[in-house]
């Protein structure tokens, strides 16, 4: 289930599993009406420029929230997770590990990043990091854990952070610096420029940090 405001601010479109849209209006929040755009779970909407883009297990389309009509549509692609991260700039996580690349102007699927075939898969969490145009994400495999920095104009991997067997959980940008959360409760502070590891710290089933250890550039 997903939920966007339409680009005009006049509308919410809500996702569901049956393969329906739910559209309520923003103002006055009542319910409007319902269309189904697909017979399968639609598994995340997100907004770029005047459309909306829905993904699903076996295609991505993109519709025009004026008529509420699809305007695209692309089979044989499984679009569990959508992240724009410039304004013509689409990311999708598909099955396995890769990223689909749209360019949401030309309807087109400009590049597909990939580990380099060691079967991660990769994990629904974007981090853009504006200053120096990458994308943070975490993956997770046979290989171990990792977190991944793509380069958002050379479409490729631009560095990676072994993590070993903990599983990454959560991905953020608190201030200038980039958080994740392992499964076990060890959180990782990095600075997105250098890649350098800024503090690593662990948490106790009440949240109070255990064992702080931070470290300067």
């Amino acid at each position: 289930t997903a939920i966007v405001r339409t680009p005009n601010n006049r509308e919410i479109w809500v996702s569901a599993d049956n393969g329906k849209i739910s559209v309520f209006n923003a103002l006055t929040l009542r319910f409007e009406s319902q269309k189904t755009v697909s017979t399968e779970a639609l598994h995340d909407m997100e907004v770029a420029g005047n459309y909306i883009w829905i993904g699903t297990s076996s295609g991505i389309s993109k519709y025009d929230p004026t008529t509420r009509r699809c305007v695209y549509d692309a089979k044989d692609i499984c679009a569990e997770y959508l992240h724009v991260v410039q304004k013509n700039q689409l990311w999708c996580v598909g099955d396995g590990d890769e990223i689909c690349v749209w360019d949401t102007d030309r309807n087109e699927r400009r590049e597909v990043a990939n580990l380099e075939g060691e079967n991660n898969v990769l994990l629904s969490m974007f981090v853009h990091v504006p200053e120096t145009a990458e994308v943070w994400t975490a993956a997770s495999g046979p290989q171990g854990n990792k977190i991944v920095v793509f380069s958002t104009k050379k479409l490729s991997v631009g560095h990676i952070s072994n993590m070993g067997a903990d599983e990454i959980v959560a991905l953020a940008a608190v201030g200038v610096f980039l958080w994740a959360a392992t499964r076990s409760g060890t959180v990782y502070v990095w600075n997105p420029i250098t890649y350098s590891l800024q503090g690593k710290f662990t948490v106790h089933d009440q949240g109070i940090p255990l064992n702080v250890s931070l470290m300067r550039c």
